[in-house]
């Protein structure tokens, strides 16, 4: 077959075997090996053997120039033209289907062409400073001075004495009252995130950093460090598929449309999926046995059915900067958005993508399950049952039914440890907090977005929870400062329902004790984890300054 430029190229499948060799020291050894079928031999020349299309969850090999000489074959490992192989030369054993000529051999030379699994890290982290770390873009961010973690509150007070504080912005008087409200921003003495510089290979080598990129793809030059992982959180992944927006609810090109009964919305269907190659026999070659003739050939993907939401039933919230609608859990807290017309649901990775569920046809979300790794005494490996058998050739293929076996991707967060996922096909999923570590003061976070590359490289995620975050203070009404040796507790509390409306109780142990979340007592310095600081004597550090002031 020729191509458009009259060079003959071929199209076929690999194999992966199991062939019986003699090494070059003689010895007969049992060798897993991939071998491809040519219409007839190759003769003396170079050739490039280019992988079309790798299996699902491999990045492709490079292409791979060979040469054919009379007495060996090289090669450049790796597509580099700086890495050439002499091909290691192996003897085969002829299959035939009698005794004749059982024990002849013929020679082949090896070449390797390497797939590499994909490996996608999902990291959860703390967030920090709220400017920081939303978005993987740094446009806008580059001003930031990201010492340390902040917290913004309301304060209340008469005019004079916010002015006088000089720390306090947006004074306002409050309608029909004197007193004044003011709003106060308090750096943390620790933090759970902070920018670092470092070329782009110094920070991907540091554990627990996410180099930061404009959003035109080019490196900024800087990174997020994450100080503190996030345990005790169960996390799903989900498959997703990227859209475009072309106009207010309106996605690539009419892509996305929505089926209607008796007025309300009933399904959304995505029609532009994409294509995928599939190799096809359309014609016979002109030999005796008229042969099907390999090509390619890019196929239309199916249309899907997206999740979307019943806005009349679904408690929602609009952003007021945004204008987006936003689908709300139990306690308010945002999950993801949605079409304010359809309902679609979707969510933004952190080059601000949308990213769509598709449904499965049971009309679910779809979970997704990667391969399974088992391990024994030879080693790594994801077949299970393996048996040989022969194929139309007299050679047995080596994962002839055996198969493979998946764990579903839904996992618990523990020991400061980022979840590893190999073998994962490259494409958009949705990762979802299922579990909220909520005794830890941790908030639902939003569903993330994630693209995970065609690349061999590691890829990181970091999915972030925010968390509550309080300060308590017993101050003189008049000169509103601290009254020190106040002893104080916080309780824990559960909120129920009572004929009165919601009332907070305490919130009891298996023992029927009221739960301790801290004691301090006031009029003395304390740090944002409720430790009480002490001066150099080792002495508490008395103040009159309320925690927030």
């Amino acid at each position: 077959m020729l191509d458009e430029s009259g060079k003959e190229i071929g199209i076929f499948r690999a194999y992966s075997t199991v062939r019986e060799v003699i090494k070059e020291d003689g010895t007969i050894e049992k060798l897993p090996v991939g071998y491809i079928e040519t219409y007839q031999p190759l003769g003396a020349g170079v050739c490039v053997l280019v992988e079309v299309q790798a299996p699902a969850g491999y990045a492709k090999s490079k292409p791979v120039a060979f040469e054919v000489y009379s007495d060996q074959v090289t090669y450049y490992e790796e597509g580099d033209p700086n890495r050439r192989v002499t091909a290691v030369k192996y003897q085969y054993m002829i299959p035939v289907t009698g005794d004749q000529n059982k024990y002849e051999t013929y020679e082949v030379n090896q070449i390797k062409v390497q797939d590499y699994p994909s490996h996608a890290v999902i990291h959860k982290a703390e967030s920090g400073d709220e400017k920081v770390g939303d978005q993987n873009g740094v446009d806008g961010l580059l001003d930031v001075n990201d010492s340390g973690d902040t917290i913004s509150y309301k304060i209340q007070g008469s005019k004079e004495y916010l002015e006088a504080r000089g720390d306090v912005e947006k004074i306002e008087r409050i309608p029909g009252s004197d007193e004044y409200t003011g709003i106060v921003t308090k750096m943390y003495d620790e933090w759970s995130e902070s920018l670092i510089e470092g070329t782009e290979a110094e920070l991907k080598a540091k554990p627990g950093v996410k180099p930061l990129y404009h959003l035109d793809g080019s490196y900024s030059g800087k990174g997020i460090l994450f100080a503190k992982y996030v345990n005790m959180a169960k996390l799903s992944l989900y498959k997703a598929m990227e859209i475009t927006k072309e106009g207010p609810h309106k996605y690539r090109g009419g892509g996305v449309t929505a089926g209607r009964e008796q007025g309300k919305i009933s399904r959304i269907t995505l029609t532009d999926t994409g294509e995928h190659l599939e190799i096809t026999t359309k014609e016979k070659d002109k030999g005796p046995a008229h042969h099907d003739i390999w090509d390619t050939e890019n196929i239309k993907n199916a249309p899907v059915d997206l999740l979307y939401y019943d806005l009349e039933q679904t408690p929602t919230e609009k952003d007021e900067v945004t204008g987006e609608l936003y689908i709300l859990d139990g306690r308010g807290n945002r999950l993801c958005m949605a079409d304010s017309v359809t309902g679609m649901a979707y969510v933004y990775d952190d080059y601000h993508r949308i990213l769509v569920y598709p449904l499965d046809e049971k009309g679910d979300k779809q979970l997704v399950k990667s391969i399974e790794i088992h391990k024994d005494g030879n080693g790594e490996f994801i077949y299970v049952d393996k048996e040989t058998a022969d194929d139309e050739n007299g050679l047995p293929i080596y994962y002839k039914d055996g198969h493979i076996t998946t764990r579903e991707e839904t996992w618990i967060t523990e020991n400061d440890e980022p979840h590893h996922i190999s073998r994962l096909p490259f494409g958009a999923y949705i990762i979802e907090e299922n579990e909220v570590p909520y005794s830890q003061g941790y908030i639902q976070a939003e569903h993330l977005g994630i693209i995970l590359e065609d690349t061999k490289e590691v890829q990181n995620f970091f999915f972030q929870n925010d968390f509550t975050k309080i300060a308590v203070a017993k101050t003189d009404i008049t000169t509103k400062r601290e009254i020190r040796e106040a002893e104080l507790t916080l309780y824990e509390a559960v909120k129920v329902q009572t004929a009165d409306g919601d009332k907070l109780v305490y919130k009891l142990d298996q023992y029927g004790d009221k739960i301790v979340r801290a004691v301090w007592t006031s009029g003395y310095e304390y740090d944002d984890d409720g430790n009480l600081r002490l001066n150099a004597d080792g002495k508490k550090i008395v103040t009159t300054r309320p925690p927030l002031d």
